[in-house]
């Protein structure tokens, strides 16, 4: 016997089979899209059929989120440029809410999602393309209130804010990190966090202004290193991914660096520039050879990466020049 359901009821009723079905559905191998494609247009008839603002209700919030879960989530799908809309119309719902804790808990876990989706746990990366609006990852920040999500929601906007290139971004980003960091090894995200922020350390680094008044990124090498040995201070093999790699990090940072290069090809006669650049050095010589690239350098035909040792093949035959 069918039950007579009132209007708000049987809308739920109808998103619940929809998201469920779908749902059910992305966890098996099948090709049918016939489930996904009777989903969706359930979910969008939910959506569509709340014409004004000031009825929009939880089920129009549900069926939003449910097609931005539709679009990204699923491992053949992957397409945020169709999940976001819904996910903003979602995100918008909950914080006009005055059900606050709620509203708070399903915010953060839409964000958490959109930024960490099911099938990037396959392929061993996360994924942090800026995808998310920065207004969105600061409001997940102002409205988390424990230690691990506060932690979370400054990680994402710190790996967020290493994307974009403006100096007001870049004096945001240590801050974003320490405050990351500051939950400590109870966070799940710290060891990500540790090692994310000595790896920008080393490579990228904040943002100085130099005498001139121009602002530029300049690597901190030894706040890099206390990150990287914090993380092996504090987490033994097997219990962070990040084990191994600090290791080699530190290894990077305190070893003895020297390169030498040119930044471009050079017309006989033209005057050579070349750049040399080095770390944990006091003293370099430097001695110049004359070298006749057809007699002096030797590669075997088909040697796998030849071309990349090719300093190592040149045959020095003549005296330092001149």
């Amino acid at each position: 016997q069918r039950l007579e359901l009132s209007p708000t009821d049987a809308r739920w009723v109808a998103f619940r089979l929809a998201d469920t079905s779908w749902r059910s559905q992305a966890s098996t191998d099948t090709h049918d899209s016939t489930v996904f494609d009777n989903a969706a247009r359930e979910l969008e008839s939910l959506i569509r059929s709340v014409e004004r603002v000031e009825d929009r209700d939880i089920v129009w919030a549900e069926a939003s989120e449910s097609l931005g879960d539709f679009f990204w989530t699923r491992r053949d799908q992957q397409d945020w440029g169709r999940a976001w809309p819904h996910y903003s119309n979602a995100l918008e719902y909950w914080a006009g809410s005055d059900q606050l804790d709620l509203a708070r808990t399903r915010y953060l876990d839409m964000v958490w999602i959109m930024a960490d989706p099911p099938w990037t746990r396959e392929h061993q990366w996360l994924y942090y393309q800026n995808n998310i609006p920065m207004n969105v990852l600061d409001n997940a920040a102002t409205i988390a209130v424990t230690p691990e999500d506060q932690s979370h929601a400054h990680y994402l906007i710190a790996m967020a804010l290493r994307g974009q290139g403006d100096w007001a971004s870049r004096l945001r980003i240590p801050r974003e990190f320490e405050a990351a960091i500051t939950a400590g090894k109870s966070a799940f995200w710290y060891d990500d966090a540790l090692f994310a922020y000595g790896e920008w350390l080393a490579s990228q680094g904040p943002a100085v202004m130099q005498d001139n008044g121009q602002w530029r990124a300049e690597p901190d090498y030894n706040g890099a290193l206390a990150m990287f040995q914090r993380l092996l201070r504090e987490f033994t093999k097997g219990e962070t991914r990040y084990y191994d790699n600090a290791r080699n990090q530190i290894e990077n940072i305190t070893n003895p660096q020297l390169a030498v290069g040119v930044s471009n090809i050079f017309l006989p006669g033209s005057e050579i520039q070349y750049h040399l650049s080095w770390r944990n050095i006091k003293r370099i010589d430097l001695s110049l050879f004359k070298v006749d690239l057809s007699r002096d350098l030797a590669f075997a035909a088909r040697e796998k990466d030849a071309m990349n040792d090719w300093i190592n093949r040149t045959r020095i035959t003549s005296s330092p020049w001149p």
